[in-house]
């Protein structure tokens, strides 16, 4: 394969989906660190033209340095193409991402579930069947995503991405006033169909969470994120510091009625969970959790399907 054509594949990787843009010199600069020699902003041009013929990528003419991106509708491909099974389980992870993300964040893989169709319709026969035969149900009451602004999603994501601060205007539930905050994102957690920020916010050390869908406007900065030594997200999580849980370790007993109990018999709550099925079929669980709100409201559900003995 000639060095055009592996360059100007390399290109494609590199050009993002709109609403993002990558300039010319940009594409030049990524194109000399990936090993490719004597790559000219002039080259990159001229390229950047050709490719445009035959794919759906395009230039932002509005502002300097002009931007080329992928338009938002185009189809998602790849090399090697999606094999059958591939869609198949791309296909299945939408149905189950569907009860699980925001729509927001979904659209951004719309293109890769719509080339996923298209590889599964020109199967026909059974294999186009399968996604019909499959489904993902909800746990609990389903409830609707709450919205979320594109642009303010794409922001804080990139400003995580690229460890850089964004300014975001911020409303709180049931208040009608505003607040403007710098912040720099140290993660994200996914919860129920809500995106939880973990940030901080201006100089200062301490640690925030913030809703995405409360985000009304959201600019990114050209200023470094201040940096947490030593943070951790999955520490975060674990020492109780998202919002319910107060990350005290608990040893739970508690006798369930057979009918209420038996799915613990398969889905344990913890590593060392110890069972034990009574004479009259009751089933006493021991387990080890983090005591929350939730484990409460989890064990309040049963009604007089569990009795706790202790929580301690």
């Amino acid at each position: 394969m000639s060095e055009t054509a592996l360059r100007q594949m390399r290109m494609l990787q590199f050009i993002p989906r709109e609403p993002r843009k990558i300039s010319a010199p940009e594409m030049a600069s990524k194109l000399t660190a990936a090993g490719f020699d004597e790559v000219t902003l002039r080259t990159v041009q001229r390229d950047l033209n050709a490719l445009s013929k035959h794919f759906p990528i395009r230039s932002d003419e509005r502002e300097k340095p002009f931007g080329w991106f992928w338009m938002k509708d185009a189809p998602a491909f790849g090399l090697p193409a999606l094999d059958p099974q591939t869609a198949l389980t791309l296909k299945l992870a939408q149905n189950y991402l569907n009860l699980e993300l925001p729509t927001a964040t979904l659209d951004y893989l719309s293109p890769y579930f719509k080339a996923a169709d298209n590889v599964l319709s020109e199967m026909g026969g059974r294999l186009a069947k399968w996604p019909d035969k499959v489904r993902v149900l909800p746990k609990g009451q389903p409830l609707l995503p709450p919205r979320i602004d594109g642009d303010v999603q794409r922001v804080v994501y990139q400003a995580l991405m690229e460890n850089r601060r964004a300014e975001v205007v911020y409303r709180k539930p049931a208040e009608v006033m505003e607040q403007t905050f710098e912040i720099s994102p140290l993660g994200l957690v996914v919860r129920n169909q809500v995106v939880y920020i973990v940030c901080t916010i201006g100089e200062s050390k301490k640690t925030y969470l913030l809703v995405l869908h409360r985000i009304q406007k959201a600019q990114l900065l050209d200023k470094p994120a201040a940096v947490i030594k030593g943070f951790s997200l999955e520490k975060y999580i674990q020492q109780g510091e998202f919002g319910l849980p107060t990350g005290r370790k608990v040893r739970l007993e508690a006798v369930f009625t057979h009918l209420a109990g038996r799915h613990l018999l398969e889905t344990a709550l913890s590593g060392d969970q110890d069972t034990e099925i009574l004479p009259d079929g009751r089933i006493r669980i021991t387990a080890t959790v983090v005591e929350t709100e939730e484990l409460k409201m989890w064990l309040r559900s049963f009604g007089d399907g569990v009795e706790v003995i202790s929580l301690i």
